[in-house]
C-alpha cells in the first residue's frame, strides 16, 4: 500500500476512486502511527485500494485517526497503450 499527502500522484491515473477510509487506534504509543497507518491500508486494500491520497492525522488523548482517501491507481502510460 502506497500512501501520499497530495492530492494525487505524478505519473498515475485513478482507475476508480474508492472513497474515505479511516482507522483509529486508541491507547496511543511511541509506535501509533506506524500502527494506524497500517489498519489505514488493510481497509484501503479491502475496498480494492493500492494507494490512500491525501493522507491526514488527528489526534486527542489517547487516540490517533489517520484518514485519506482510497484509490486504485494505474500508471499513466497504461491507460494509453504505451
Amino acid at each position: 500500500m502506497q500512501f501520499y499527502t497530495t492530492e494525487y500522484v505524478a505519473g498515475m491515473l485513478v482507475k476508480k476512486n474508492l472513497g474515505m477510509v479511516m482507522a483509529t487506534l486508541e491507547n496511543a504509543s511511541r509506535q501509533s502511527r506506524q500502527m494506524v497507518l497500517e489498519a489505514l491500508g488493510e481497509k484501503a486494500e479491502d475496498m480494492g485500494a493500492n494507494a490512500v491520497v491525501g493522507v491526514r492525522f488527528d489526534s486527542g488523548g489517547a487516540e490517533i485517526t489517520a484518514y485519506g482517501t482510497a484509490l486504485n491507481l494505474i500508471p499513466r502510460d497504461v491507460e494509453f497503450g504505451r
